[in-house]
């Protein structure tokens, strides 16, 4: 069964505390030293046990800058995650959304208009690194890879 983003976060928080070898108050002392402020060793407990529900942006950030780790380590693993109830999907599909390599939906287009030359070459050589293979010509440019279509509407401008 897929996990909420919270309790994903609750299990890699656990995983990388003790990988330092830290009780969950040297966790709270690393996030005051960092200038975190709001966080207590029955917080920490609450969240390792599955007992929050929810995080904010702010505190799955500061947990990461904590522990030394990725924002994405904490929130996308080898497991499924249920991003919504009806919107289900894999880690590895989660750390390249967050990273901005590919649209999480996979029916949505990208229109990189607004992004520079740059970006545009950037993100394209990111998706021909990760598999995708480029098709078609004139005004739109197609990457497919496992069904999943990702469109580019290009511009001179």
């Amino acid at each position: 069964m897929a996990k909420r983003p919270a309790e994903i976060v609750a299990v890699r928080v656990k995983e990388a505390r003790n990988a330092h070898k830290w009780l969950q108050t040297d966790l709270v002392k690393r996030l005051e030293e960092l200038g975190a402020h709001g966080w207590r060793q029955s917080k920490i407990a609450k969240l390792e046990r599955g007992e929050i529900k929810r995080l904010t942006l702010e505190e799955t950030l500061e947990l990461a800058a904590a522990l030394g780790v990725k924002p994405t380590h904490l929130l996308a693993g080898d497991e499924e995650i249920a991003i919504t109830p009806k919107l289900v999907t894999s880690g590895a599909d989660v750390r390249e959304w967050i990273a901005g390599r590919r649209p999480l939906v996979k029916d949505a287009a990208w229109t990189l208009a607004l992004l520079s030359r740059e970006e545009r070459e950037s993100l394209m050589r990111s998706l021909r690194e990760a598999g995708y293979e480029p098709s078609g010509d004139g005004d739109e440019l197609l990457f497919t890879r496992d069904a999943i279509l990702v469109k580019e509407e290009r511009s001179d401008g």
